[in-house]
C-alpha cells in the first residue's frame, strides 16, 4: 500500500474489501463506490463531498 485516499473510514473500507478479495478465488477484481455526499459522510468528518470509486485488482 502506498499513499492515502482520504484517510479514516474510507481507507479502512478499502483495506477490508482488499483483504476479502484476496481470499476469494472466484473474484479477480472489484469496484468499490463510496458516497461522500450523504449525511453519514458528514458525520464522519468527510466534508469534501463527491463520489469516489476505487478499483481493486489481484496481481
Amino acid at each position: 500500500m502506498t499513499g492515502t485516499i482520504g484517510g479514516g473510514c474510507l481507507e479502512a473500507k478499502v483495506i477490508t474489501e482488499a483483504r476479502a478479495l484476496m481470499i476469494q478465488p472466484e473474484k479477480n477484481a472489484i469496484l468499490i463506490k463510496v458516497d461522500l455526499t450523504t449525511e453519514e459522510a458528514e458525520e464522519e468528518g468527510m466534508v469534501c463531498g463527491g463520489i469516489l470509486e476505487v478499483f481493486l485488482e489481484k496481481m
